[in-house]
């Protein structure tokens, strides 16, 4: 009886550590200033490539009725393509979180861009519904 009890509990054991060794890997669950960062990364990966369709879904509505349809966008993007005023690059130096006065998550994104020169960025997002949107950007 002892012996069985140990050829199982051997075999409980065996099996336990096979499903622990085959389980899948979990990826790394990003915490909200992480996922914030890189919603306003890409943003400014796709300004600076000139990819206006994306760029311009990846804004709040509210931030897209501001710059008048994709259409005007476009138009500010190849303007800036041709006075050399869209991001090359750029560094992030400050990542907030608050709420609104409505309860929704703002995030401000705050660093530096060189376009002509080197200037100051400013990026506004605001969660809406599980995903981080610009709501707002300025280059100074």
């Amino acid at each position: 009886m002892v012996r069985h009890f140990l050829i199982s509990f051997v075999l409980l054991a065996m099996v336990s550590l096979a499903f622990l060794g085959c389980s899948p890997k979990k990826e790394p669950v990003l915490d909200e200033e992480t996922i914030m960062f890189n919603a306003g990364e890409a943003f400014l990966n796709a300004f600076k490539e000139g990819n206006a369709d994306f760029s311009f879904n990846i804004m709040s509505a509210s931030a897209q009725a501001k710059l008048g349809g994709t259409d005007n966008w476009a138009k500010i993007i190849s303007e800036g393509k041709k006075d050399g005023t869209l991001p090359s690059q750029w560094e992030i130096t400050s990542k907030k979180i608050t709420k609104n006065e409505l309860g929704m998550k703002v995030g401000v994104l705050e660093g530096n861009v060189v376009t002509k020169g080197k200037n100051s960025l400013q990026i506004i997002l605001t969660k809406i519904d599980n995903d981080w949107k610009i709501d707002g950007f300025s280059i100074k």
